[in-house]
């Protein structure tokens, strides 16, 4: 109660909202029909707009798929990645980086399934997580099964649109179907579906892709001179 009263209070004084999702839409536009609302997403970070510097090879001879990002309960990684990893066997693995509050969760599920082709690394800086994006075959991408992640669209997509190299991805709602119509070599499965997974891998091209239009459309700094544009019309 708390909280809806805190939105309406924060939405009548609002003479223009943002919505990064257009997921979200639904709800507000319903709810507040008579609000000017505009779409400003997440955008793609100067470094990613020369996605060529990333498109080295792997020199590993198996499959490289890397996940950049948060291990906690938004990501689920503990309810797929184990199982998948004991599933596609030693010809693949799976790189890991960051922390969350899920860690110990995933490292008990890697032991549970005994899956020895993925390899956990802490957070790194930002050049160095720019070389193993350069080694990367697949990125992965996941959100939990969780009804209110339907709505959401996670900033990682756009970094790894830029690249253009395969997107491996489980997610469902608004996110699925922004990656499915902006991102060709993306292959995407239900997410904590394994099964799904599987097949969803098997589909999988190694080309790499410009994606010349995607970066231009979200590049950040596009993106912030679109939003300021729109913040110059209400004077």
């Amino acid at each position: 109660p708390f909280v809806s009263l805190l939105e309406r209070f924060m939405m009548s004084q609002a003479t223009k909202v943002n919505l990064i999702s257009e997921g979200f839409s639904e709800y507000f536009v319903k709810k507040y029909p008579n609000k000017k609302y505009d779409y400003f997403t997440n955008g793609i970070d100067e470094e990613f707009s020369d996605p060529t510097k990333f498109h080295s090879t792997n020199k590993d001879e198996r499959i490289n798929i890397v996940y950049a990002g948060n291990i906690g309960k938004g990501q689920g990684l503990s309810k797929i990645l184990p199982k998948l990893s004991a599933k596609l066997g030693k010809g693949v693995i799976f790189r890991v980086i960051g922390d969350g509050g899920e860690k110990k969760l995933l490292i008990n599920e890697i032991k549970k399934y005994q899956s020895s082709n993925i390899e956990l690394i802490e957070p790194i800086e930002r050049d160095k997580l720019l070389e193993y994006y350069q080694t990367a075959d697949i990125l992965f991408l996941h959100l939990n099964d969780i009804k209110s992640f339907e709505r959401v669209l996670p900033s990682k997509i756009f970094e790894y649109g830029a690249i253009g190299k395969p997107i491996f991805a489980g997610l469902k709602g608004y996110s699925r179907s922004f990656l499915r119509n902006e991102i060709k070599n993306s292959y995407i499965f239900d997410p904590c579906d394994v099964d799904g997974a599987l097949n969803a891998y098997k589909e999988v091209k190694f080309d790499i892709y410009k994606n010349s239009e995607f970066i231009q459309k979200y590049l950040r700094s596009n993106i912030s001179k679109q939003m300021i544009g729109s913040i110059k019309k209400l004077y």
